[in-house]
C-alpha cells in the first residue's frame, strides 16, 4: 500500500468525527471535540481529539470551519504538547487479538497484544474512527496507542486499564 492510500484513509477517518461535530453545531448541543495541528516526520496533520481518541488527517482538509471551537468555547489544542511526552519512548508494535467485555460496565475493549504477550485495552467504540487494517504502536498499558498506516500517523487512543 502506498502512502497516497494512507492519506486517503486519512480523510475516510475525519469524516466520522467531523460528522459528530456538525451534528451537535446544527443542534446546538454541546460537543466535547477540540482541534489542533502536529508535525510528525516532516508531514503536517490537522487533528480532533475529545480526549480519548485522536484522528488525524491531511492538513487544510477539516471539511468545517475551525472557527466553530472557537466560538463554541471549545479552545484549539497544542496537540504536539500534548504528544511530545511520548515522543522519547520506544515503541513496538502490537496486534489486535480479539475484544472483551468488561464486566464492571457495559463497554467493550479490543485487545492489543505485543510480541513479548503484554496486552493492552481499548475502548471499542474509538475502532469505528479508523480502517481496519491499522497499524498499533505501543509503549506499555499506561501510554497512548498510536496508530498508522503504511507509515501515515492516523491518531492515537488512549488504552484502558482492565483486570485481568
Amino acid at each position: 500500500m502506498s502512502n497516497y492510500d494512507g492519506f486517503l484513509k486519512l480523510y475516510k477517518n475525519a469524516i466520522k468525527a467531523e460528522q459528530e461535530i456538525i451534528k451537535a453545531s446544527i443542534s446546538n448541543k454541546p460537543f466535547n471535540w477540540y482541534y489542533g495541528e502536529y508535525t510528525e516526520n516532516d508531514q503536517k496533520y490537522d487533528c480532533l481529539t475529545e480526549g480519548h481518541v485522536l484522528i488525524a488527517f491531511g492538513f487544510n482538509t477539516f471539511a468545517i470551519s475551525k472557527e466553530i471551537f472557537e466560538t463554541r468555547g471549545n479552545r484549539v489544542l497544542n496537540i504536539a504538547e500534548l504528544l511530545e511526552k511520548n515522543a522519547e519512548l520506544p515503541y513496538e508494535p502490537a496486534q489486535l487479538v480479539g475484544t472483551k467485555n468488561v464486566s464492571s460496565n457495559k463497554d467493550v475493549c479490543c485487545v492489543l497484544q505485543t510480541k513479548t504477550g503484554e496486552k493492552i485495552f481499548f475502548n471499542e467504540k474509538y475502532k469505528k474512527y479508523f480502517t481496519d487494517d491499522v497499524e498499533y504502536k505501543v509503549h506499555d498499558s499506561k501510554s497512548l496507542i498510536k496508530i498508522y498506516d503504511s507509515g501515515v500517523f492516523m491518531g492515537i487512543i488512549m488504552p484502558v486499564y482492565v483486570r485481568e
